[in-house]
């Protein structure tokens, strides 16, 4: 649905990502009180950690995106312990313009830990998570939503039928992505050929039903939210996208990779002990995700 572009009374203007913005103080929380009593079509979730050289293009693209579309929209920055200048950009984007909000984690937890935070504050009806290098183009987005009627979640994918690579990434991180997607396959999550690509376009009710129950706060999160839709009964559709990598990508894939296989192998432990769990509802559903979540888990930090 379109929602009508926010209008700022007349003041001073400053520029951020190359966007004219009012720098009115009052207009913009005026501007902000107004949109929070808007439903939201879109909100865009940026998890980022040390994205300053990246963080301004991804915005610029996302505004122009959502403006040409004409849609009522939020874009929520979440800082995930950087140590450049990602939460301060995020913080002047917030200040200049009443669309983006800045969400700080005060050390680095990870892009799960990231991505969880930011569920809190969304608005939106649909919520789509997407990198700051947008190795998929925001138009992407367009092939996701055909499917909103069918699916509650829906992954971007580079590994299905029609998928494009535009730039491939190096041979030792292709044959790691296999092997993880293979091992996750082995978990239960069949039909999910690429669940790593950081292209997910989430319904609020199944957001808001998965996400406070995670408890992998790194790569691996993905694997887990996934799994939780689906054991909570969600709809979740695969579709290609196009996808082009990043040299700047930070994935170390010694550390990063012996990492995702570690929370990969305790989550196997948690699906075997829920498959035990009676289960009638997605409330009880909901319930023994949230009792088990500490299986062989350190203690949660909020």
């Amino acid at each position: 649905m379109k929602g009508q572009r926010m209008r700022l009374a007349p003041g001073r203007t400053g520029a951020i990502c190359g966007i004219t913005y009012n720098r009115a103080s009052a207009a913009i929380q005026s501007a902000r009180v107004s949109m929070g009593s808007i439903p939201l079509d879109l909100s865009i979730v940026f998890p980022a950690r040390d994205e300053a050289p990246r963080l301004p293009r991804a915005l610029e693209q996302a505004t122009a995106y959502c403006r040409r579309r004409g849609l009522a929209y939020e874009i929520i920055v979440v800082d995930d312990g950087s140590r450049d200048e990602t939460k301060a950009m995020a913080q002047q984007a917030s200040r200049l313009d009443p669309a983006v909000r800045c969400v700080v984690l005060p050390e680095n937890r990870g892009k799960g830990a990231a991505v969880r935070e930011a569920m809190r504050h969304v608005s939106g009806r649909w919520i789509l998570m997407s990198d700051v290098d947008l190795s998929t183009p925001l138009t992407e987005l367009d092939r996701l939503e055909v499917h909103r009627e069918h699916a509650d979640v829906i992954i971007g994918s580079r590994a299905v039928v029609g998928s494009e690579r535009l730039i491939r990434q190096s041979s030792s991180r292709e044959w790691m992505g296999r092997g993880f997607n293979l091992a996750v396959r082995l978990l239960g999550l069949s039909g999910c050929h690429d669940t790593q690509c950081g292209f997910k376009l989430w319904s609020k009710a199944a957001a808001s039903a998965v996400f406070p129950h995670l408890t992998i706060e790194r790569f691996a999160f993905d694997v887990e939210s996934l799994w939780l839709a689906r054991t909570f009964g969600f709809r979740i559709l695969e579709v290609p996208v196009r996808w082009a990598h990043d040299a700047g990508s930070t994935v170390n894939v010694p550390v990063d990779g012996a990492r995702m296989t570690f929370d990969l192998l305790r989550l196997v432990v948690r699906a075997r002990v829920l498959q035990r769990v009676p289960s009638v509802s997605l409330t009880r559903l909901q319930t023994a995700a949230e009792d088990l979540a500490r299986v062989g888990q350190a203690p949660r930090r909020d």
